[in-house]
């Protein structure tokens, strides 16, 4: 057998490519009554994430013991801190009642509330939630016509500030450029966040590169037309940022694409996605067969919320990267930081079609749905948080093609069906392009899977023909949640490598012929009340940020 170590490498090249696309997030709890200050270092502002004040019903934070209260209760507390903290070195944060109201009146006296602040240290300017100034001069427009007409004569650096209300069959072409730099894009916003509400057949077309859309809406049924907002070929290093689609959708039962982007190097983040009804995808990376394929998007920080299974159980991804001509293409996509909550449109909440890709640091929340590596090869899965809630048709990740690394990711009270759902589903295939391939030469390492149903299937679709092979499988701690539960599912061993994995609880086909691979010692899990998860206590197991949540992905004025 011969696991492909040189993709490990690259894989570990790639994180330290993108990286820079991704921030370090903090958190800090403060006890009721006390002050805590936060700061950042010297050249860097803090940036706000989210704040809350209360109590979770099970907590020792603030306590010297576990303590138990009649319900969780918390209030909001983002304005507030973002008004003493927002773009300042340092601040001073107190946490009480007079200041940020009981949240939770029968809390037991002696129980005292916490504050948890969410937060981030940036250059000021620098983007990811925090939106820079534009340099230029602001052009008032009313219509799409005088859109176009605006961007005759403005030059990078200008921004278009379009009049609060509803625009309805709005036909928007942004055509100019911007350049590099900050505050030097060309720039079309909302007069307030969320205040330009397009209707009806509007559309945003971009053809211009360096082009940031900001703060708009669309909203309701009534549009027939295939695409909301479209990054063109040919475009480059645009953004759209703190938007929302609210039911924006067809009234027949065609297909429609909230987002679809061509071109290079394109930022979707901070927007939520809610209401879809219908079949297609959210936001949709788009390739030709025939030309080079689009590469270099980052899509973070994102909300998307509960959709309902689409008629044809297809065709209602949430992100879908490439299409199926295009998977030995390398898109080079980051997805990171997004929130998925009660996302059901199909079996794939992210469908990956294209190789070289990043998913990483999402949240997906009672959602009955898999990330799936559906024609891909080369592409990174690493600390997802995967809250099932015991939904049914919950689970973690879908793995087709060759050379994933499918790394520390947490997984809990999965509850996979049909043979193909699980915490980490191998697939076979019968491995011809265009086909759906076998899962080859993978690396499955420091997962965490707490009272799954199936946790790990090996050669899930029984009809293919090729097995998965040449699979690393190595330090996973897997509990099932009672005896009945699959710590592992397979036909046939032969090909995958099992090295101190931890397993309990539950059954394993075949076990005998995993040898010493399998460990089957009680993990032991204790809760970790600062991230609200489950880690085993006889491993050593590191995940540093917390899952994303509604309040910390998303426009920030809805």
């Amino acid at each position: 057998m011969m696991i492909n170590v040189t993709f490990g490498l690259i894989v570990l090249g790639l994180v330290s490519i993108f990286g820079a696309h991704a921030q370090e997030e903090r958190f800090t709890w403060i006890c009721e009554g006390e002050e805590k200050t936060i700061s950042c270092p010297s050249g860097q502002a803090l940036h706000v994430l989210a704040s809350r004040y209360g109590r979770k019903r099970r907590s020792g934070i603030c306590t010297a013991d576990m303590v138990t209260v009649p319900r969780e209760c918390w209030v909001d507390t983002f304005d507030h801190v973002r008004q003493l903290c927002q773009d300042r070195q340092r601040c001073t944060i107190l946490a009480n009642n007079d200041i940020n109201g009981d949240p939770c009146p029968d809390n037991p006296q002696d129980v005292p509330r916490t504050m948890r602040v969410e937060y981030r240290c940036q250059v000021p300017g620098g983007g990811g939630g925090e939106w820079e100034r534009p340099n230029g001069r602001a052009f008032q427009v009313s219509n799409s016509l005088d859109i176009l007409l605006a961007q005759e004569t403005m030059t990078p650096g200008d921004y278009m500030i379009m009049r609060d209300g509803d625009w309805n069959d709005a036909a928007i072409v942004l055509t100019a450029s911007g350049a590099e730099g900050a505050g030097n894009k060309i720039y079309l916003m909302s007069e307030t966040d969320g205040g330009s509400v397009l209707r009806g057949r509007s559309s945003i077309s971009v053809i211009g590169s360096h082009v940031e859309i900001r703060g708009l809406r669309f909203d309701g049924s009534g549009s027939n037309l295939r695409t909301g907002v479209t990054f063109e070929k040919g475009s480059r290093n645009g953004r759209l940022t703190n938007s929302a689609f609210t039911g924006w959708s067809r009234t027949d039962e065609s297909k429609q694409h909230w987002v679809e982007i061509w071109g290079d190097d394109h930022v979707i983040d901070w927007n939520s996605f809610m209401g879809k009804e219908g079949l297609g995808q959210l936001v949709r990376v788009k390739c030709d067969a025939n030309e080079p394929s689009s590469s270099g998007h980052l899509i973070a920080h994102n909300f998307f919320g509960p959709r309902e299974v689409t008629l044809s159980a297809d065709d209602g991804e949430g992100i879908q990267i490439g299409l199926q001509q295009c998977e030995f293409d390398n898109t080079s996509t980051i997805v990171e930081f997004n929130y998925f909550y009660q996302y059901d449109g199909e079996i794939e909440s992210i469908s990956v079609k294209a190789s070289h890709n990043v998913i990483r640091y999402n949240t997906f929340e009672e959602s009955a749905s898999l990330v799936t590596l559906r024609h891909t090869d080369n592409t990174l899965v690493e600390g997802n948080y995967f809250l099932c809630r015991e939904k049914s048709g919950c689970g973690g990740v879908r793995v087709m093609g060759r050379n994933h690394m499918i790394l520390n990711n947490y997984m809990e009270l999965e509850r996979g069906t049909g043979g193909v759902r699980g915490g980490v589903s191998m697939h076979s295939g019968d491995n011809t392009s265009g086909s759906r391939r076998s899962a080859d030469e993978c690396i499955v390492e420091r997962n965490v899977m707490v009272n799954c149903k199936n946790c790990l299937l090996i050669g899930s679709s029984d009809t293919d023909a090729n097995y998965p092979t040449d699979n690393f499988y190595s330090r996973n701690v897997q509990q099932g949640f009672s005896s009945r539960a699959y710590l592992i599912r397979h036909r046939d061993s032969n090909g995958q490598i099992f090295i101190e994995n931890i397993m309990h609880t539950g059954r394993i086909e075949n076990q005998e012929e995993f040898g010493y691979g399998i460990n089957q010692t009680d993990p032991r899990f204790v809760y970790d009340d600062t991230l609200g998860i489950y880690r085993p206590s006889v491993v050593s197991w590191t995940m540093t940020h917390p899952p994303r949540t509604r309040e910390t992905t998303g426009a920030r004025w809805l």
